[in-house]
């Protein structure tokens, strides 16, 4: 099971009231007074201990077309990712499917992110008659 940082933070605050692991575990509804004694030791909550993956969780599915398709968004920054989507799908049929839409959709927003200087027009300039 596992523990919120609530729980914890109702644990440490039992320990400080003088309750025994096995009182402010119960007190929190947590089964073992070994995972008390973790968080003490720790001196961290459970989202503070979480680490960001650093790995890929399956295949991208796009990273066949993609060179094709960042070159179309290079030439036209305006289109639309799911005209593009489309188009991958009319190009490739069988290979994409509705349900990746919205995966493509995020990869050309982060795209876009990253390349949002390049793409940016130039600010006019008002001349005063």
């Amino acid at each position: 099971m596992t523990v919120t940082d609530a729980q914890v933070k109702m644990i440490l605050r039992e320990r400080a009231r003088g309750r025994t692991q096995e009182e402010a575990a119960a007190s929190a509804g947590v089964r073992s007074r070994k995972t008390v004694a973790k968080y003490e030791r720790l001196g961290k909550l459970p989202s503070q201990l979480k680490k960001p993956r650093q790995y890929r969780t399956r295949a991208d599915a796009f990273a066949a077309d993609w060179p094709r398709v960042e070159k179309m968004l290079e030439e036209v920054p305006s289109l639309q990712a799911k005209a593009l989507f489309e188009w991958l799908c009319e190009q490739y049929p069988g290979r994409y499917h509705a349900g990746q839409l919205r995966t493509f959709q995020r990869r050309v927003s982060a795209w876009r992110a990253l390349h949002r200087e390049k793409l940016v027009t130039p600010k006019q300039i008002q001349e005063a008659d």
